[in-house]
């Protein structure tokens, strides 16, 4: 064999073992979520019976918003009449009674966002498909979600971290990492989210997130504190926006 021949032979063998090599740590059951519908019935059945869930945020998840707030977003993401209305009702109602659920049985669940991007939420207040809330809605959402920090001592914990947050996850019992962004008002056969059980995967996710977890000040981890800095926040925005109570 010519010289030429042998190094075609021994790229072909690098690459056959290199993809041999991958395959043997990569081993994981992935689901696709391909319609809001599907991200609402595979994350209940994740969430149902769960122990722990750690939750890697951009803004101020669904737990907290009201039934008004709900009602809303889900008009101007569909508009008036459309039958996706009811079912988006749905899924946000049911994830707000899952969440709080799991809580009052033992859950234990942990919140990590970064300090900057929570501001930016609180001030812009943009969802994607539905433009900007009002302040009002906003407020109450933050108040719901201070009252869920006092409630639960011993279930709930967050911390507002200085680190980035690429993108945002969710582990539930060391078992499934959810990847989701919601794609707007055209939503159905468009991929929203990523399921993924991995022993291995998840392992080294959950790694990820106590090791922010860790290195965030015992401050930024005091619910007192952290309730006295997102109020802090509060005042700056309505200050800066001439907005009274």
């Amino acid at each position: 064999m010519s010289a030429k021949g042998k190094q075609k032979k021994r790229k072909k063998l690098d690459v056959k073992e290199n993809i041999e090599n991958i395959s043997s740590f990569i081993k994981a059951d992935i689901r696709l979520s391909m319609s809001p519908k599907d991200y609402k019935d595979l994350i209940l059945k994740m969430e149902n019976g769960s122990k722990e869930i750690l939750l890697l945020s951009k803004r101020l998840t669904v737990m907290f918003k009201s039934e008004e707030m709900i009602k809303e977003m889900a008009k101007r993401r569909f508009g008036e009449g459309s039958p996706h209305i009811e079912a988006y009702i749905d899924e946000h109602t049911r994830r707000k009674n899952s969440f709080f659920s799991a809580l009052a049985r033992g859950c234990k669940i942990y919140e990590i966002h970064n300090k900057v991007e929570l501001e930016k939420y609180l001030q812009e207040r943009l969802h994607v498909g539905i433009g900007q809330m009002g302040y009002e809605h906003i407020i109450q959402m933050v108040e719901n979600w201070k009252r869920t920090m006092l409630e639960y001592p011993e279930q709930y914990f967050v911390a507002l971290t200085e680190e980035s947050i690429p993108f945002k996850y969710e582990l539930v019992n060391s078992e499934w990492m959810v990847i989701h962004e919601s794609v707007g008002a055209q939503s159905d056969q468009r991929m929203n989210a990523l399921f993924i059980n991995s022993k291995e995967i998840v392992e080294d996710v959950r790694k990820d997130f106590f090791a922010i977890w860790e290195r965030t000040s015992v401050a930024d981890k005091d619910k007192r504190k952290v309730i006295a800095c997102v109020d802090k926040m509060i005042e700056e925005i309505k200050r800066k926006n001439e907005i009274s109570e």
